[in-house]
């Protein structure tokens, strides 16, 4: 059973070791059942566009098929490069013989705050970068006037 909102699947559909992609909430989602429990992450690696239920599941990390970045499955943490943003993890639960996942995200995975605030950091040292690096062309006179009213252009090197 699926909704908007939720999505419900057999317990028996997802046996052990073993994902299963699946669409909550107009976002696709991948379900991982491991020793540990089952849980729910968004289907997209945070690095590279690929699909993690075509990945494998070796324990608790959940490995992207296109470049090998790892996650752990219990709150979407990115274990290994290149990712290095986590995915977001869903609230899932057990109940009787079936699995249910609600579009609720469980919480921001463990990181994510840490690295919301370095990609932020990152921009911004970025810019300054380029703002000075713009600075430093100007008075090296790589930069010059085209006498048309203050417009100026790169000189060619």
């Amino acid at each position: 059973m699926t909704t908007d909102d939720s999505v419900a699947v057999a317990l028996d559909e997802l046996p052990l070791g073993t994902l299963r992609a699946a669409t909550l909430g107009g976002r696709e989602i991948v379900l991982c059942r491991t020793k540990d429990g089952v849980f729910a992450l968004d289907n997209i690696c945070t690095h590279a566009y690929a699909r993690l239920s075509e990945g494998r599941l070796r324990g608790v990390r959940l490995i992207c098929p296109l470049h090998g970045a790892a996650f752990d499955v219990r709150d979407g943490r990115a274990l290994g490069a290149p990712a290095t943003r986590p995915l977001t993890a869903y609230a899932v639960r057990v109940v009787a013989d079936h699995i249910e996942v609600t579009a609720n995200a469980a919480g921001e995975p463990k990181g994510a705050a840490e690295s919301n605030r370095a990609a932020e950091s990152n921009a911004a040292a970025e810019s300054n970068r380029a703002a000075e690096s713009n600075g430093a062309a100007e008075s090296n006179g790589a930069a010059e006037s085209t006498g048309d009213g203050g417009s100026v252009h790169e000189r060619p090197r």
